[in-house]
């Protein structure tokens, strides 16, 4: 019976080192294409197999990260896992994705079936509901890596790879009153996330530095989601004033927001410049652009995963807090396409 094929067989061929191989396989960014493919049309001719339960025996580990993330179809997540996948795949690690849909049941469950897999770290960042930090806390009494990302819980002792949420906001309203704008609204997110209370609290800042008053009734507080802005589309037209810029706390939720002005009176919204706390690629291709907060989000899911494989390599790591920034996005001109130009909304 022949034996398998290894890595030193086909660093022997090549005249490369193991390690070279290797990371040739994983697709690393340290090595050149050309070597890359000379590699991988090695292996293939010379009959490599992957051994990942041979591997992870050797290492001690299941080469398994767990990911739970609140939404999937959302551009912000979909970016973010990019990131993720970037550096996994490089480090020979699979990601073993859930998805929560904002709700704490589901977090909690997927908590314990990933950690019955015996995944080597986790990655989560917590639905809007969550208010219970004791899943969490076993996860860290077991001795596994945990690194929240976008949103965490301030009651657990691990680490977290977030943006400037509050310098954002800050930022999104001081453009908005250095451009003339008066009656600035916030569509907020619930203030027990740290995302909505760090975001509102940039937005009140601002305007407190600038010597505006807050009004209360320009702020309304609710969720994350599309859904959540187009109910707070209403409430807040029924205050009774039509402010002429609205800093939404999501993309999402200012397209909801958006939605539900378009339904009432879609005259006014040439009126009011919205502000959104991220961005997505179809923004220029609206009639009225919104102005974003910029999120570095394929980095956010970079660093995430490789702080969380730092702490599997380095178990008696302490815990870390990276904060990335964020900028001001202008949108170029509205684009004048003829079905853009009849659309009223």
């Amino acid at each position: 019976m022949s034996r398998d094929i290894t890595l030193s067989d086909i660093a022997d061929r090549l005249g490369v080192t193991k390690v070279t191989v290797s990371k040739s396989l994983r697709d690393h960014s340290d090595i050149s294409m050309s070597t890359k493919e000379r590699v991988r049309e090695t292996a293939q001719e010379m009959g490599y197999q992957h051994n990942r339960l041979a591997q992870s025996l050797t290492l001690g580990r299941t080469l398994t990260i767990g990911a739970i993330v609140r939404k999937r179809s959302h551009t912000f997540f979909s970016q973010v896992l990019d990131g993720i996948n970037k550096i996994a795949a490089e480090n020979d690690y699979e990601i073993i994705l859930c998805v929560s849909e904002e709700q704490e049941e589901k977090e909690k469950a997927y908590l314990q079936t990933l950690l019955s897999m015996q995944v080597d770290g986790l990655l989560v960042s917590v639905s809007e509901e969550t208010s219970d930090p004791e899943p969490f806390q076993e996860v860290t009494d077991q001795n596994v890596p945990l690194v929240f990302f976008d949103r965490g819980l301030d009651d657990i002792d691990a680490s977290s790879v977030t943006v400037d949420d509050w310098e954002g906001a800050y930022e999104a309203v001081t453009h908005a009153i250095e451009n003339g704008n008066e009656q600035i609204a916030h569509i907020a997110g619930y203030s027990h996330i740290q995302i909505g209370h760090q975001r509102r609290l940039g937005y009140e800042d601002a305007l407190r530095d600038h010597d505006r008053p807050v009004h209360d009734e320009l702020i309304v507080e609710g969720g994350f989601g599309e859904e959540d802005g187009y109910a707070a589309g209403k409430t807040l037209l029924e205050s009774g004033t039509v402010p002429d810029a609205i800093f939404a706390v999501t993309f999402p939720v200012a397209l909801g927001v958006e939605d539900r002005i378009r339904e009432i009176d879609s005259s006014i919204l040439k009126d009011i410049q919205f502000y959104s706390f991220g961005q997505h690629d179809l923004n220029r291709f609206f009639r009225y652009p919104h102005i974003s907060v910029y999120q570095p989000t394929r980095r956010l899911g970079k660093k995430a995963t490789n702080l969380l494989l730092h702490e599997i390599e380095n178990p008696s790591a302490s815990t870390t807090e990276i904060e990335l920034s964020t900028r001001i996005a202008i949108p170029e001109e509205p684009h004048t396409l003829p079905y853009l130009q009849g659309n009223k909304g």
